[in-house]
């Protein structure tokens, strides 16, 4: 799973290869995109932990 560092460094460099920054617009969007993602990420990784999914044989 991505940590909000690593979606941050996507971003600087997908605006790197485009050859030109995202507008205020993409920016939000792109922002709301990858808050939904990291938080839906963060609610499945909880629930394996407390339903012990966690670790079972040996994954995560």
């Amino acid at each position: 799973m991505s940590t909000p560092e690593e979606v941050a460094a996507f971003f600087r460099d997908y605006e790197e290869v485009r050859g030109q920054r995202l507008s205020e617009r993409e920016r939000r969007a792109a922002a709301a995109a990858a808050a939904w993602i990291l938080a839906f990420n963060a609610r499945w990784q909880a629930a394996l932990i407390v339903h012990g999914a966690h670790g079972r044989n040996g994954h995560r």
